[in-house]
């Protein structure tokens, strides 16, 4: 079995890799959490990696750029203790194990990996279920498991070490696939019937005020009638904050928002990050704008959707125009009229780092390609918007991930360009010829 990804290739770890393995399984960390405590040498290393190979299907997590394993993924028979429970009798499943070089961590190498093997074992080999495990002190493969759509399962105390066995079933790895990532901690999952989890955030009464404006809990008619109707009008998505259902957020096929975070969850950004990504998702179904329903007394609702930029438009509806905010740049400037007027260094300034900022709106994604963006805009631009900590650049692209543009309505991004136009400007004088001819192109 061999995989190929953007950045990886999985496929069996051969007799001439060893080297890359003993480069990375001889980080004490890295032993410890895999419990290797017999790992000391070459020789003993290459005991272990053997083993691997006559005993387990061993897969190599090559890295393509420099074409060394990193990593590894190892596909075993099920847990026992799992076989034993009914729940599994007649279902097909494996378990899964992995470890990962201590410099390649962090980089969503693994996740990369897991997703796509994941992917290959429940649709082309069959699987109905692959069950992980980890140490009660491995933080790092809990959180990991936890992003993949992993259930605990049950726990199991092996002397001084509690090890946790989590579970996924294919049903749900269906929903978890489709899912819209928001940020490292939260992800959007595709509506599924699940009363155990959601009915509980509809038992609170102050929800239920906030929400329809009554002064009784739902009962599991009114929940299905509810997810049935978001869930076939538009998009209905679960709220999943580190790997755990905290909510609710729907955008319906008439731009209408509605979002639920329970109690224990709220005040922490969740909602704020929940709507922002519904407006990409409104921006991707080519809607010129947002709207939501918020009742009177629902003041907190009310400020978090203006500090997004949602204006209010009557007494209990605000509205998010998505045309006028990715366009209104323009709206006070003619290319034609301006092209024949001596621009100075600090009006093209403006006009560039504006039409950059209409760029990185417009966009589907958070990065651009680096050279792409030279070609555009110039490179001085780009390369003073990064010095000046508005963009950073990572392998040859460029991320708007900067705290500056979270949550911040046009006017905010543009007062933050402003204040940055003389530092800019400065450091194109040189190149006033160039830029000048740049902005007779903007439009």
């Amino acid at each position: 079995m061999t995989i190929e990804t953007k950045r990886l290739c999985i496929r069996p770890y051969a007799t001439s890799d060893f080297d890359d393995y003993f480069e990375y399984i001889m980080d004490p960390e890295l032993q410890y959490m895999l419990g290797l405590n017999d790992v000391s040498d070459r020789k003993s290393a290459h005991e272990t990696f053997k083993w691997l190979l006559d005993n387990r299907e061993f897969l190599a997590v090559i890295d393509n750029e420099t074409g060394k394993a990193i990593g590894h993924i190892c596909i075993h028979p099920p847990v026992k203790t799992l076989l034993e429970d009914a729940a599994f009798y007649g279902k097909k499943g494996y378990s899964l194990s992995f470890a990962i070089s201590k410099d390649m961590r962090r980089k969503g190498c693994m996740e990369e990996a897991l997703r796509s093997l994941i992917d290959e074992l429940f649709i082309i080999r069959g699987m109905d279920y692959i069950d992980c495990e980890y140490t009660s002190f491995n933080a790092a493969s809990h959180h990991l498991q936890d992003k993949l759509g992993f259930k605990f399962w049950s726990k199991e105390q092996l002397e001084e070490i509690e090890l946790i066995t989590n579970v996924l079933w294919r049903k749900d790895w269906d929903n978890i696939k489709n899912a819209r990532t928001v940020d490292e901690d939260i992800r959007l999952i595709p509506y599924f019937r699940n009363d155990e989890e959601s009915l509980p955030w509809y038992q609170d009464l102050d929800v239920c005020k906030q929400v329809d404006n009554i002064d009784h809990v739902y009962d599991l008619e009114t929940l299905h009638a509810m997810y049935d109707f978001l869930s076939t009008h538009g998009n209905c998505y679960y709220v999943q904050y580190k790997g755990k259902l905290v909510g609710d957020v729907s955008l319906r096929d008439n731009a209408e928002l509605a979002i639920v975070i329970c109690k224990e969850y709220q005040n922490r950004h969740i909602g704020r990050k929940c709507i922002l990504d519904m407006i990409e998702l409104a921006k991707e179904k080519r809607m010129d704008k947002v709207k939501a329903n918020i009742y009177s007394f629902n003041t907190q609702s009310q400020r978090m959707f203006q500090s997004i930029g949602f204006t209010q438009t009557d007494d209990e509806w605000f509205e998010f125009n998505i045309h006028r905010f990715t366009y209104f740049l323009f709206e006070n400037f003619d290319a034609e009229k301006e092209a024949d007027n001596p621009l100075n260094p600090r009006e093209i300034c403006n006009t560039s780092a504006d039409k950059v900022l209409t760029w990185m709106v417009e966009t589907d994604k958070s990065f651009r390609n680096y050279d792409n963006a030279c070609g555009l805009f110039g490179p001085e631009i780009i390369d003073t918007l990064i010095a000046a900590g508005l963009f950073r650049k990572e392998n040859e692209e460029i991320f708007f991930d900067s705290p500056v543009f979270l949550g911040k309505d046009l006017l905010t991004l543009k007062a933050f360009f402003s204040e940055k136009a003389a530092t800019i400007a400065t450091t194109i004088e040189q190149y006033r010829e160039k830029y000048y001819s740049l902005a007779k192109k903007i439009r």
